[in-house]
């Protein structure tokens, strides 16, 4: 048990720690925009890992709760929305740009890079969101993922 712990608390301290290398860039993001059910009876998530300083570059956006197997595209743009699309709703206004397509895991698990200077993020406030395939769920053959809200920042400007 006091292994346990210890162990708990370098993960902790680790984790904390590789955020607080840049000064002045912590970490801030928001989700929001709930996802409606998709065929494996639950909602996907989104979540992201990597540094949200752009001099960095990277930074990754992952999707669980997904179907096995399917295609999935993450995509980012300026604004919030929410507008009834496929099964479940869009919630990312004025898209400006998506990753490559990607497939989920058989755990319905799937990863992307987003990094912020091939896709044209500057130091601002970026929204994402996953679009994914879902035939099994029986209606219109896709759905989103929930959305974030990420505030990125330049150390170097």
């Amino acid at each position: 048990m006091k292994t346990l712990l210890i162990s708990l608390a370098l993960l902790a301290c680790l984790f904390t720690s590789a955020f607080a290398q840049v000064p002045g860039c912590m970490p801030n993001a928001k989700k929001y925009c709930g996802a409606a059910g998709n065929s494996t009876g639950l909602p996907a998530k989104i979540d992201w890992s990597g540094s949200v300083n752009i001099q960095n570059n990277s930074f990754s956006l992952h999707c669980r709760q997904l179907p096995a197997n399917v295609p999935a595209i993450a995509f980012y743009g300026t604004g919030r929305a929410g507008v009834l699309a496929c099964d479940g709703g869009l919630c990312i206004q004025t898209i400006i740009k998506r990753t490559n397509v990607t497939f989920s895991d058989a755990g319905g698990f799937a990863t992307v890079s987003a990094n912020p200077v091939p896709m044209g993020i500057s130091a601002e406030k970026a929204n994402f969101q996953f679009w994914y395939r879902d035939v099994a769920a029986g209606l219109t053959g896709c759905n989103f993922s929930q959305a974030l809200e990420v505030n990125f920042c330049d150390t170097n400007a």
